[in-house]
């Protein structure tokens, strides 16, 4: 567990330090109006990194720029590395902040992937502004012992536990 690697098809840059994804996204999408391509940038963002001023200075540069052809993807599970990010630096309401810097915005159960995909189908949401998706989810969701449990932010487990795990996980998968 851990961060994401380019290693991952898809994944183009991996972010560790907090606030640093949004901005390399909106170079990115500014990169693909100038050379006139038709691509989409996605990025993904953690509820507890919001608070990160190059977040919202990313933010205003691609509504400056109209950039339609970005998606941000917001993880709003309310956990952070510490505690609850509304303890820690409170960012609610998070659609009207998105609105007001001049995004599109939806919200959505993040833990339905069947939404997220159909969402994700509808983009830009708005010709000329950047949208941004904020997914309400679980943290761990559907491994019993780590459903909005802080300490699995970082947590490792043990071998019993990754089985127990993976045969729920398993076992929800066989569900649908």
């Amino acid at each position: 567990m851990g961060h994401p690697t380019r290693k991952v098809n898809g994944v183009e840059q991996n972010t560790g330090a907090l606030g640093h994804g949004l901005p390399i996204a909106v170079g990115t999408a500014i990169a693909g109006k100038l050379d006139k391509k038709d691509y989409k940038v996605y990025t993904l963002l953690g509820d507890g990194e919001m608070p990160e001023g190059s977040n919202w200075e990313a933010a205003l540069t691609a509504a400056h720029y109209k950039l339609d052809n970005l998606c941000a993807i917001v993880d709003k599970n309310s956990l952070q590395i510490t505690a609850a990010t509304a303890d820690v630096c409170n960012t609610d309401p998070l659609d009207e902040k998105w609105k007001a810097f001049g995004w599109a915005v939806r919200e959505i159960d993040g833990n339905d992937v069947e939404v997220l995909k159909s969402t994700l189908q509808d983009l830009p949401f708005e010709a000329g502004k950047p949208s941004v998706v904020i997914a309400h989810t679980t943290k761990g969701k559907g491994v019993s012992y780590m459903e909005n449990v802080l300490k699995w932010h970082h947590g490792v487990p043990s071998a019993d536990e990754y089985e127990l795990a993976i045969k729920e996980l398993d076992e929800a998968l066989l569900a649908i």
